[in-house]
């Protein structure tokens, strides 16, 4: 138990592909066609046109098609706008259909993407972003999000009353701005980034019904779509269901589809092909894409990432992409994703963690089939917020891990207590299986459980109503709450002062099962004895008063004893005191 700081780094927060696993062959091969002498370089290495690479937004088009067979139909190349990936894509379409006079509110899924918020942020809607809470069953409250609309309505309409002004855009105007929404709603339906959830279908229409009805823009980021696989390791890789409909997909399918359409989804190559590729696409209505692409940088520097558009068009082309998804991708993330949740399994759920990723009967969608690159995991209900065990996993274990507190909405205060509600994300965590291999993934797991079972024994071992905790006028380093702390905690027996662990204190199974069985005598602990074995579903009895404290250096504890009432009043005496490594007394119990 325990890993050497000084071991490998390991970090599961970071969600980018192993570089082993970009594909530079392809690239290699688009770059040599693209480049070579009879190629037409100037249709390569000058301005790109504004909407993007011709070839390649019908290959993108004719792609898209094969993986989601839309019920409207096949997908027009007119409909496809090149761009420099997700993020610029969220960049460029708040900046064109959003005004941050008039447009509302931006709503995001909660928890969030964390990094899509300081974009949200540069484009001037800093205070205005809010949250939409996910739920268990159909993964966004979308009764949340629709009282939450017609709240601002009533405020925007009685704002303009009471200045006299039209409801209309302030800011972007006139015809470089030909169509400006009220509200954007920021979702990731399949696949979530962070939680891991899949949108049913139902939700989805509803969603875009929404959106239709109160001029709000859903802004889809689907690039998780392409990496699925059976979640039972003995199905085959065609047992994965069909990756389910768009929002642009449905919306496609309603009467009454206006020019801007109130749907846009948004691509990247960056989890297929590189990062560094920064070649993506935006999906909307024609005249929605034209728009986009005459944002004002591309007006003036053309089409981003034009030269490494033509590599990947020829990857498409030749189907090279597809069958670098189908051959390397899937098979390797499909591997790593069974290697942790395994080790999820073995190391973690014994010691109360709880898979959040979970598909029921109202996501038949998705009923079966993992994906993407993160799963989503709960805490046990006896430790703090996430972010404590993140400090702790990194600092003492070398383990990177992200934590509920990040996927926060910025500015939005209600996020923020819905986060550390009881059952809210500030107590889970997400992990990524992207970026490291499969022993490594493992060995990960192993040190968050090292991590975390010490905070655990503390809060099973010592109920915070029974401990005699001592707090001194100048200090506040002994607690009785779960500890996550850099300091070194100290066990500190006081004999001649009997105490007892309360009676509501419970041993559980999965507790037994994950220190492998608390039974026998604790006598390391000081001297104090158990009087029987402990026993599932049973409260020990400890003779002493047991204390947990937190300090640098063993007279540091003593020297806060000192000045105890208790002690200097002479009711302890100061040579029976027993402290001691609580790491030390906890592995030598054990």
């Amino acid at each position: 138990m325990g890993s050497a700081p000084q071991s490998k780094h390991i970090n599961l927060q970071l969600g980018w592909p192993t570089p082993c696993l970009c594909e530079r062959q392809g690239l290699l091969e688009g770059a040599e066609t693209a480049l070579a002498e009879s190629a037409d370089i100037g249709s390569v290495l000058s301005y790109g046109p504004h909407q993007g690479y011709a070839p390649l937004r019908e290959e993108i088009a004719a792609w898209l098609y094969d993986v989601y067979q839309p019920l409207a139909g096949t997908i027009s190349a007119d409909r496809i706008m090149i761009s420099g990936g997700a993020s610029q894509n969220l960049a460029n379409i708040t900046l064109k259909f959003a005004d941050p006079v008039y447009t509302r509110r931006i709503f995001m899924g909660e928890p969030t993407y964390f990094l899509a918020c300081p974009i949200f942020e540069d484009c001037g809607f800093k205070g205005k972003l809010r949250g939409i809470p996910e739920t268990l069953d159909t993964g966004l409250d979308l009764r949340y999000l629709e009282s939450a609309l017609r709240t601002e309505e009533d405020e925007a309409a009685a704002r303009c009353m009471a200045a006299g002004q039209s409801d209309e855009p302030v800011l972007k105007t006139g015809p470089t701005y030909p169509y400006i929404y009220k509200y954007l709603i920021y979702v990731n339906p399949t696949f979530s980034n962070p939680s891991g959830k899949t949108l049913s279908i139902d939700v989805r229409r509803r969603l875009v019904k929404i959106a239709r009805r109160y001029d709000a823009l859903l802004v889809s980021d689907d690039v998780y779509d392409f990496l699925s696989w059976p979640e039972d390791p003995a199905k085959d890789d065609s047992a994965v269901a069909k990756a389910p409909p768009r929002l642009i997909d449905i919306e496609r399918e309603l009467d009454d589809y206006s020019k801007f359409g109130n749907t846009v989804s948004i691509g990247s190559l960056s989890k297929i092909v590189g990062p560094g590729v920064r070649v993506g696409w935006a999906e909307s209505t024609p005249a929605f894409a034209d728009a986009l692409a005459n944002v004002g940088s591309s007006n003036s520097g053309g089409a981003p990432s034009h030269l490494a558009s033509t590599l990947v068009s020829h990857m498409l082309q030749t189907n090279r992409l597809q069958t670098h998804i189908g051959r390397v991708l899937v098979p390797t993330y499909r591997r790593r994703y069974y290697e942790m949740m395994g080790a999820i399994k073995d190391l973690l759920v014994p010691l109360g963690f709880a898979i959040e990723v979970k598909t029921t009967a109202a996501d038949s969608s998705s009923l079966g089939t993992a994906g993407g690159y993160f799963t989503y995991l709960r805490l046990p209900e006896d430790l703090p917020v996430a972010k404590a065990l993140a400090a702790v996993a990194l600092k003492q274990y070398n383990l990177r891990v992200a934590f509920g507190h990040m996927f926060i909405v910025s500015g939005d205060e209600g996020s923020l207590k819905r986060a550390e509600a009881q059952g809210g994300f500030a107590f889970c965590i997400r992990l990524c299986w992207a970026w490291h291999e499969e022993m490594e993934l493992r060995e990960g797991l192993r040190r968050l459980a090292d991590a975390v079972i010490i905070p655990l024994l503390i809060s099973m071992l010592f109920a915070r109503t029974a401990i005699n905790v001592i707090r001194s006028s100048t200090s506040r380093r002994f607690s009785s709450a779960v500890t996550m702390s850099s300091k070194q905690e100290w066990l500190v027996i006081l004999p001649d002062k009997p105490g007892m662990l309360s009676e509501r204190m419970k041993v559980r199974p999965q507790h037994l099962e994950g220190v492998k069985s608390l039974e026998s005598k604790f006598w390391l602990l000081g001297g104090a004895t158990l009087d029987e074995p402990i026993k599932e579903g049973e409260g020990p009895k400890i003779n002493g008063s047991v204390m947990l404290g937190q300090a640098d250096t063993k007279e540091e504890i003593l020297e806060q004893l000192r000045q105890d009432v208790y002690m200097k009043n002479g009711v302890w005496d100061e040579s029976k005191i027993q402290i001691m490594p609580f790491r030390s007394a906890i592995r030598s119990a054990l």
